[in-house]
């Protein structure tokens, strides 16, 4: 396929015949890195003419191909994961995580390799809150990008999934500055949000919503007494995540269990992303089950029961701005290998 991509970049005149040879060359000592690369390396093409050229002829290798090409998976942890992203209806790179195929470093990383673009970690780079001014923070935390460098009119934007070459030029145009994608891990992304803009506020949570309060009501049932629940406070952290969903106008609330606990992402406009919980986040990760557990007593379902799929729902009462409102939430556990994952459906009347 290298030597295809070199005769497509041939004939449109982006390379010349000098150019590929000698990036051929280079692939020979290096034959893991695609001849695309190769070529933006020597300097021979840009990476927006070379994605370009991927996108339009679908010459990019699927991702799991690209892990395998990597060595960072084997075929049969490829076609388990394609199997079970079928069944769970969820992206092959989810399937993967949550299978521990892969971390989300060399997750990040494969799909660097598989457009072509630098990987960068950003757990140990400094970024300065004035990094903040290029993009919005929804508008970052939303499409998982964030900026990472600014040299001169080049700024260097990290996204856990690269953007096409047209939203690329809106940004440029919106920015007035030459961009730089780079691939980093959406883990990555979550932390460097948190250093550049501090603890963030979804849009709403203080604006014309004003200060939201939530009514969990009194557990009478026993088991909320229980060991599930008591394990830390359960009320308050089921609160702070209601509130959000409900200031931040989600639809969905999912809270699901990867290699490294219970997380959260909400539903906005369609689109999943993940809440900055700031200090709650690690309390989150540790007592997942205990929030699940206090969701299912809310709900009244069986907490003893974590093998099969129960669906439930209950009702809180939002304070808002001296106004008293009713607002639904549809509850399905879906039990899988890393414990019982939620989505509750927000049924706010008022949004």
């Amino acid at each position: 396929m290298s030597h295809q991509i070199g005769k497509i970049l041939l004939a449109q005149g982006l390379i010349n015949e000098e150019q590929l040879a000698r990036g051929i060359e280079v692939q020979k000592s290096t034959p893991l890195i695609p001849l695309g690369r190769i070529l933006c390396q020597l300097g021979y093409l840009s990476a927006a003419d070379l994605n370009l050229v991927l996108d339009s002829h679908q010459k990019r290798l699927p991702l799991g191909e690209v892990l395998i090409r990597e060595r960072l998976i084997d075929r049969r942890m490829l076609d388990h994961a394609l199997t079970v992203s079928e069944k769970e209806a969820i992206p092959l790179d989810r399937a993967l995580l949550t299978l521990r195929y892969l971390h989300e470093d060399q997750l990040a990383r494969g799909v660097a390799a598989q457009y072509d673009l630098p990987f960068v970690s950003l757990k140990s780079r400094r970024l300065k809150p004035e990094l903040g001014r290029f993009l919005n923070p929804n508008y970052a935390m939303k499409h998982r990008v964030t900026a990472v460098e600014e040299d001169g009119r080049t700024l260097t934007l990290a996204m856990a999934r690269p953007f096409s070459n047209l939203a690329l030029r809106e940004l440029e145009t919106a920015t007035r500055m030459k961009i730089e994608p780079v691939v980093a891990s959406d883990s990555d992304i979550t932390l460097a949000h948190e250093r550049i803009y501090g603890t963030l506020s979804r849009q709403g949570e203080t604006g014309s919503e004003g200060d939201i309060q939530l009514d969990l009501g009194e557990t009478s049932a026993p088991e909320g007494r229980s060991r599930y629940v008591l394990d830390y406070n359960v009320d308050q952290q089921l609160k702070k995540l209601l509130t959000a969903g409900v200031s931040a106008g989600a639809s969905d609330i999912h809270l699901e269990n990867d290699e490294r606990g219970m997380h959260a992402r909400f539903r906005i406009d369609g689109v999943l992303q993940a809440m900055e919980l700031g200090t709650e986040r690690e309390k989150l990760e540790k007592n997942g089950s205990s929030l699940v557990s206090k969701v299912k007593i809310l709900c009244d379902l069986d907490i003893t029961e974590r093998r099969r799929p129960q669906d439930g729902s209950f009702r809180v009462k939002v304070a808002s701005n001296g106004q008293t409102r009713a607002v639904d939430f549809r509850v399905s556990t879906v039990p899988s290998r890393l414990g019982e994952n939620l989505v509750i459906r927000i049924l706010d009347k008022a949004s």
